[in-house]
């Protein structure tokens, strides 16, 4: 018996595994039992007991079965999703070559690989582990240690074109662009993430996803916003070059901290303008609701909200972020927004204003 396997791990279980009525005119024959008509060598392509494969590799490993040129039918059992066989069964010599996916499971993992015939006795098992792919990035995809979105445009890289992810992983980014907002008509949005707010390397599209909750969005709920920074949770696929979650198997797992639908309603709690002009506490945290007018400088974020008769001065440079100008506010879109009362020159403002949710005017 000649056994040799590269880049697998190999072991052996059986001292008496198959036989042949001819020797085998290969090199370095171990043993062999000589049975009338039948002959079974497991050849592979390395004579190492034990060799770890490395996390990935492109490369075919290959298991060489034998007959010497006898009928002789042999089975390979025991392969798992991520080790593929590009024959399980013959009767005839053939190489069957392996091919291993990437391990994203975060921990080195095995398979037993069984050779059979039924033509002979005994059977012969090598034992297969692979380490795990490191990605480079940060974060290991769950919902503790959610991927970056450099991890995550890597690991999405690794899958085979147009075939989604075994399954969930997690992705923490910022939202670059909006596709689509999140509406009552389909509850889902489609909007890209990045790795932080002023770049677009390693751009995630996170498409037709759910709300917190895996839910359909209400009106009730603040909106994404450009800026916001969010963790997805769902399938991904290679979609022809587009790195994106799947088509309606993704949600959104928070936004700006918040998991908790409940937490995003933003309906609530908003004081009138009128309310808070007159009878407003300095330094107090206020929720209003209003039309924007009067754009003085969309980089700081400088207008003012107005509602029926009543109009205040939003003063948002402090919030440090531009959220203002990214997501292309114009006069004319209502606003519910969050800040803290101010008096500047004896006049009533909100600043370190952050927006909730927008209505667009068109």
């Amino acid at each position: 018996m000649k056994f040799r396997i590269k880049y697998i791990l190999v072991a052996l279980f059986a001292t008496v595994l198959f036989g042949c009525a001819d020797e085998y005119d290969g090199t370095g024959v171990d043993s062999k039992v000589s049975l009338d008509d039948h002959c079974l060598y497991v050849y592979c392509s390395d004579g190492w007991n034990r060799i770890n494969i490395s996390s990935f590799s492109s490369n075919d490993y290959y298991i060489e079965i034998n007959t010497n040129g006898t009928k002789t039918n042999w089975k390979i059992a025991g392969a798992p999703d991520w080790l593929k066989l590009s024959s399980t069964t013959g009767d005839y010599s053939e190489k069957v070559t392996l091919q291993v996916s990437p391990n994203f499971t975060f921990n080195t993992r095995t398979a037993t690989l069984t050779v059979t015939s039924t033509d002979m006795p005994g059977s012969f098992e090598i034992s297969v582990s692979q380490e795990r792919t490191y990605l480079n990035g940060s974060g290991e995809g769950t919902v503790n240690y959610p991927f970056d979105c450099e991890a995550a445009y890597n690991y999405i890289g690794y899958l085979v074109n147009n075939v989604e992810s075994e399954s969930d992983i997690y992705i923490r980014g910022y939202v670059k662009s909006i596709k689509q907002e999140y509406n009552e008509k389909n509850g889902c949005a489609t909007f890209s993430i990045s790795q932080d707010q002023w770049n677009s390397y390693n751009e995630i599209l996170v498409s037709s996803a759910l709300y917190l909750g895996n839910q359909k969005y209400s009106s009730t709920k603040r909106n994404v916003l450009i800026g916001d920074e969010v963790v997805i949770c769902g399938k991904v696929i290679n979609k022809n070059g587009t790195r994106q979650t799947v088509d309606n198997k993704a949600y959104l797992y928070s936004v700006n901290g918040i998991t908790d639908a409940n937490d995003a309603v933003v309906t609530d709690n908003i004081q009138p303008i009128s309310y808070v002009l007159e009878n407003g506490v300095h330094g107090n945290i206020y929720r209003i609701k209003g039309t924007c007018t009067s754009i003085s400088n969309a980089w700081l974020g400088n207008y003012y909200l107005t509602e029926d008769a009543s109009k205040i001065f939003i003063d948002g440079s402090y919030y440090g972020d531009q959220q203002f100008q990214y997501n292309n506010i114009k006069e004319g879109d209502t606003l519910i927004i969050e800040g803290e009362l101010y008096s500047y020159d004896s006049r009533p403002e909100l600043i370190k204003a952050q927006i909730l949710d927008i209505q667009r005017a068109n």
